[in-house]
């Protein structure tokens, strides 16, 4: 028998298997390769993913001091509060004392009737003549000399003087309101009165001393708006605004700015008012004639004149409140001053006092069982009913005296 190899075949056959072995040789080596680059990238992610633990262990605990910190911190606030308010009522007490719970409106005297029942603006305006039947002499001269210590009158001559008490004859109902809360606050302390305001609480012949309080009030406060303090700036040019109604073109032209900002006309314009604004950068005072007071010039005005004293005072503004409200102000020892337009006054029977009010200032001094509010206005005692009273507001305040 023949036997014989191929080689040809044998060297085709080891050629396809050395391709074989390199392909496999190849594969192997990549996936060796894989697998290494598996493995760095599994050190590396645990790597990454230690460090990320890390970090999330050091963000839990700076939470955690910050927690702590915002615990200390809130208790310090409240420590600081605390001890502030303590501070407060030891140096209201030794300065001003504290503010007494109890209704000192009906407590106080002011409205017992004697000498009237609070404040009358018109008072003023009947000191100015003295009228003995048919003949009229001149007025009360050492009120005069009083008025011509302030500067701005310092010159006045008697017919000045009458004018004057004639103008705050028809613009003070505000003032009275607030002389009436003043010595509502100060009852039975003449002599800090007299500290703080420089002149005697009661006049000679023992009623308490509206006219020269009034008058002190008018003088210093009247047609100023402090635009450092609430409510001065909004006060102001709500004024100022309000005085360009009907005259808008005019406004335009004046401040370079339209007046208001609907075509509806119902909201004065951003630019406006900060153009009104603009004209007093840099003052912390503005004078501005005007009849009256408002919310605003009520509260701005009293705060100053009372803090530039050195006496403590708060007070807000609440509108349309209920009658029951306003007894628990009263019961607080708060004094509540009212304003409306176009009212009507009533006597204790329910006849009517005057109709057709038009804002007007009055304190209020009680609420009735039949839920009425009880006014002092131009000295006299008088009746309001709330369901017949449109917008109107009351201010509540608080002396600490």
């Amino acid at each position: 028998m023949y036997f014989s190899i191929d080689t040809v075949q044998c060297e085709k056959s080891e050629a396809v298997f050395n391709s074989i072995s390199n392909k496999i040789k190849g594969c192997a080596d990549n996936a060796y390769n894989i697998g290494m680059d598996l493995q760095f990238k599994n050190i590396i992610s645990e790597i990454l993913s230690l460090k990320i633990r890390r970090h999330v262990i050091n963000i839990r605990t700076l939470a955690g001091e910050v927690e702590n910190y915002r615990i200390s911190l809130s208790e310090i606030i409240s420590a600081y509060k605390e001890t502030d308010n303590n501070i407060t009522e030891v140096m209201q007490e030794s300065a001003k004392g504290v503010q007494r719970h109890e209704n000192l409106t009906d407590s106080s005297g002011v409205f017992d009737g004697w000498g009237g029942y609070g404040g009358d603006q018109g008072d003023l305006n009947n000191q100015a003549k003295v009228s003995i039947l048919f003949w009229t002499f001149g007025g009360n001269q050492a009120l005069y000399d009083i008025v011509r210590t302030y500067p701005q009158y310092s010159n006045y001559s008697d017919d000045q003087i009458k004018k004057l008490f004639k103008q705050i004859n028809k613009e003070s109902c505000g003032y009275v309101a607030i002389a009436n809360a003043i010595f509502v606050q100060y009852h039975g302390d003449s002599a800090a009165f007299e500290r703080d305001f420089g002149f005697p609480m009661h006049d000679e012949n023992g009623d308490y001393n509206y006219d020269r309080l009034l008058l002190d009030i008018y003088a210093e406060t009247d047609d100023k708006y402090y635009l450092d303090e609430e409510h001065g700036g909004v006060a102001l040019t709500g004024q100022i605004l309000k005085s360009y109604v009907g005259k808008e073109e005019e406004f335009k032209n004046k401040y370079g700015v339209p007046l208001y900002d609907d075509a509806q006309k119902t909201h004065y314009s951003i630019a406006a008012q900060q153009a009104v604004l603009d004209q007093y950068s840099g003052e912390n005072i503005a004078t501005l004639k005007s009849d009256g007071l408002t919310y605003l010039t009520f509260e701005n005005r009293m705060q100053h004149y009372l803090k530039s004293r050195g006496v403590p005072v708060s007070s807000f503004m609440e509108s349309s409140p209920s009658p029951d409200s306003v007894k628990s102000y009263l019961d607080q020892g708060k004094s509540v001053s009212i304003i409306d337009k176009d009212f009507t006054l009533y006597n204790e029977d329910g006849s009517k006092y005057r109709s057709d009010v038009g804002g007007h200032w009055m304190t209020i001094t009680g609420v009735t069982d039949d839920g009425r509010y009880i006014v002092s206005s131009w000295g006299k005692k008088l009746y309001l009913k709330p369901d017949e009273l449109d917008g109107h507001g009351i201010e509540v305040t608080d002396i600490y005296v």
